[in-house]
């Protein structure tokens, strides 16, 4: 049993999604040698493992954040890559391939076990459901490569992960209880092969309470940087049509 852990940001360093695959594995190593398992990040670690590797194993976590309503770029191209290869492996006849590398990758990229694909998109936004349209590319992704779809899992406020202290995100009752939730629910479907229908979660505080937090965060930002008095726009002269 092999699992393949895909981490979409383009960051180098922390991230949300490199939290969330963090938090998966950590409720997961124990049914999975580490001989088993794939981890891959960013456009250069993407290119270290082999592409008919990844297609062998029949479990894919796929983390990553909301870039313009959808993927970013650098795991876009990864996917398509994927399609590509799976494309011209199975126009490949091990009866007829020439030579043992061939017939070799081709049967590497095959697993005993439908490959099922699961995913988790957060945003900067306060709605998780804003991620639906990422999720559903990947749905499609997971249809064009000839995946099983497990679960897709959206969440908001994906930033405020980094920037709160770990116990209050694992607490049961914090800000980000509803995510926790459902990823536990991601373990046990991964656990059991299963499907399981997509999630939405926000996160357990008030809209308002977010958007000023976020704010404030951004003010120290400034502060630290010496630009804090661009943060306030100019007051429009009177007369002045704010259309133009």
């Amino acid at each position: 049993m092999s699992i393949a852990f895909i981490n979409g940001s383009p960051k180098s360093g922390p991230s949300a999604s490199g939290w969330v695959i963090e938090w998966l594995w950590a409720r997961l190593k124990d049914y999975f040698p580490p001989e088993k398992v794939l981890r891959l990040a960013g456009r250069n670690n993407f290119q270290d493992h082999s592409l008919a590797d990844i297609l062998a194993c029949p479990t894919w976590v796929v983390a990553f954040p909301l870039y313009v309503d959808g993927v970013p770029a650098q795991l876009a191209q990864f996917l398509d890559t994927i399609i590509q290869f799976k494309k011209e492996s199975l126009k490949l006849d091990p009866n007829q391939a020439s030579g043992a590398g061939n017939q070799e990758e081709t049967s590497k990229a095959r697993p005993a076990e439908p490959t099922r694909l699961y995913v988790v998109a957060n945003n900067g936004f306060y709605q998780g459901s804003l991620n639906c349209w990422a999720l559903e590319s990947l749905s499609l992704f997971a249809q064009e490569a000839d995946l099983v779809w497990g679960q897709g899992i959206g969440f908001g406020g994906g930033p405020m992960l980094l920037e709160l202290p770990r116990f209050l995100v694992n607490f049961s009752r914090g800000p980000f209880s509803p995510l926790t939730r459902a990823l536990k629910e991601m373990v046990n479907l991964i656990l059991a092969k299963k499907s399981g229908p997509n999630l939405y979660v926000d996160p357990a505080l008030p809209a308002s309470l977010y958007a000023f937090l976020a704010n404030q965060k951004w003010r120290l930002t400034a502060l630290k940087r010496g630009c804090f008095r661009q943060l306030k726009a100019p007051s429009p002269k009177v007369g002045t049509d704010l259309h133009n």
